[in-house]
């Protein structure tokens, strides 16, 4: 049975605004604590001191300062670090962005060359205290920015251990079969375990991140771990939500959409293959993208895997109109345990973004005691 909570509706502070889907305090939850500001000391402060102004467009920037807190998004995040290594010669890894984003500790890694491993898969955003709270993993596909589960955690209470689960690779649209997200979800484990051995665990994502979370969780089950609680984020299963009509409709929509801005040669060059592959597709049968797809969205044979956690959905209540009415986005379908179901305001790809991630924290903030377990998580 789910449990349905409608937000709270705080009067929220002013920010800049920040990335989108790019990824727990208490109710009276403040923004992030100030710090003391300080100008630069030495040659590599300052030159990292001009470049932020450059690529931020600002007048002054202390040591102390934080990148986000400045305006700073992803996109900015590399091209900061695209000037540094122009300007040194040394490329810092985006994930120093996660651990510090501060001229300060970006000065410290190029003055005294400490990099750390690149090969890493676990980022600790923040150390917390594991007496007071359950750690909580962030899962999220190879490859693809994180940032914004940065800015998140800078809106959690300082007890919160926060990690990030990532692995190399290079993002993209690619679709995921069963098998691959099987052989991420065991490498996920593995690091992830390095970290804590043995549950009970918390973990959760968001688009992919979600998908793969939940397999880490029937894995997890299946070798005797307990897992407290999976937290998704505004995702839904991939097989059998999305309504097939409404979907092919809208693919070809944006296809028809993206025609707009090319000349009338390009548009007549694109109709022209277009038909063409649809005319051997008639005759020879779908390509192999096509039923790849079809495959992962809307198997012939599939059987839905349910697992013994607590589930957390955090959604928007405007939702994607290609996917099927339901207010835990199908999730309580896919666990034998309950459903919490909380609400948060503002459109579906920007949970991440200000004000909107202080909603997406305060929600975080109820997630302990969900996850409540007599057993130790240490």
């Amino acid at each position: 049975m789910a449990h349905i909570e409608q937000p709270q509706h705080h009067i929220l502070p002013n920010q800049p605004v920040a990335d989108g889907y790019g990824l727990m305090s208490s109710p009276n939850l403040q923004a992030a604590p100030e710090v003391p500001r300080f100008l630069p000391k030495d040659e590599f402060e300052l030159m990292l001191v001009d470049i932020w102004k450059q690529i931020l467009g600002v007048k002054s920037v202390f040591v102390s300062d934080n990148f986000f807190d400045l305006g700073g998004n992803s996109l900015l995040a590399a091209r900061l670090l695209h000037a540094i290594a122009s300007a040194t010669g040394v490329r810092l890894p985006l994930r120093e962005m996660f651990t510090s984003a501060t001229v300060r500790h970006l000065a410290h890694l190029l003055r005294d060359g400490v990099l750390p491993e690149a090969d890493d898969l676990v980022i600790q955003i923040q150390q917390g205290n594991v007496t007071k709270k359950k750690r909580f993993f962030a899962i999220v596909e190879a490859g693809v920015n994180a940032i914004g589960y940065v800015k998140l955690g800078r809106h959690l209470d300082k007890d919160q251990p926060f990690y990030i689960v990532r692995g190399r690779g290079e993002p993209g649209d690619r679709l995921y079969t069963i098998d691959q997200h099987r052989v991420t979800a065991e490498k996920y484990i593995r690091a992830m375990r390095e970290v804590q051995p043995h549950g009970p665990y918390c973990l959760g994502g968001v688009c992919q991140g979600a998908i793969i979370a939940f397999e880490m969780v029937r894995q997890l089950e299946a070798a005797g771990e307990v897992v407290a609680l999976l937290v998704n984020l505004n995702t839904w299963p991939r097989e059998h939500s999305r309504i097939w009509i409404v979907t092919r409709i809208r693919g070809m929509y944006r296809r028809w959409k993206a025609l707009n801005p090319i000349t009338v040669q390009d548009k007549y060059r694109i109709i022209v293959t277009a038909l063409q592959n649809r005319f051997r597709w008639a005759i020879k049968g779908k390509d192999s993208a096509q039923i790849e797809m079809n495959k992962v969205y809307w198997p012939e044979s599939f059987e839905v895997t349910k697992v013994n956690c607590k589930i957390v959905v955090i959604r928007t209540f405007r939702q994607f109109w290609i996917y099927r009415k339901n207010d835990a986005l199908g999730w309580r379908e896919r666990t034998n345990n309950e459903v919490t179901v909380r609400y948060m305001e503002g459109e579906p790809l920007e949970i991440f973004r200000a004000p909107q991630v202080v909603q997406l924290a305060n929600h975080f903030s109820a997630l302990q005691a969900l996850a409540a377990d007599d057993r130790n998580a240490n």
